[in-house]
């Protein structure tokens, strides 16, 4: 399996420009009397830039998504929507599964991506996924190249890299 400091180590190659892993699983929400099962994605904060997604209110997740398990989510717009109704989420605390965090953002309209709707998502710290759905594993890395980067010559190097850390194997595709 990857891992985060593999994904961390692969934003140290030259011509990397941001790197964000990606940990998803399936979490209970809850705020007041309303509560549904939703999509949470633990990851960092350059995965909004690397997938294009920008916040309608708040802010995105901290800087030290990776290394520190904040109690801290940005929710999609229609789980906003869903939990909170007109009311403003930003701000506020709600339980995403047993944990307590509190709404940092909301997502702008982002309609679908990796398959599946944004505005129905959770995003939290990928150090905070860790530890909620109890794994090390990382579900997939985002990886950003220098405008004028060789594509190439960089998964070679992204190859030999995760060879170097998996013992020989390739571990990733």
């Amino acid at each position: 399996d990857l891992t985060l400091e593999d994904a961390l180590a692969m934003g140290r190659i030259p011509s990397v420009s941001a790197v964000a892993p990606m940990l998803p699983g399936t979490a209970l929400l809850a705020y007041g009397s309303r509560s549904r099962d939703a999509i949470t994605l633990g990851t960092t904060r350059p995965f909004f830039a690397i997938r294009h997604i920008d916040v309608a209110a708040g802010k995105l997740l901290p800087e030290s998504a990776a290394t520190e398990a904040a109690s801290v989510c940005v929710l999609g717009l229609k789980l906003k929507t869903e939990l909170f109704g007109n009311a403003n989420a930003v701000g506020e605390w709600l339980r995403i599964g047993d944990r307590r965090m509190r709404v940092i953002g909301v997502l702008a309209d982002a309609g679908e991506s990796l398959g599946m709707d944004l505005g129905e998502v959770a995003l939290i710290p990928v150090a905070t996924a860790q530890q909620l759905f109890n794994t090390q594993a990382m579900f997939r890395v985002f990886v950003e190249l220098q405008v004028g980067a060789d594509e190439a010559v960089i998964s070679k190097r992204l190859l030999q890299l995760v060879r170097e850390r998996h013992d020989g194997e390739d571990d990733i595709t």
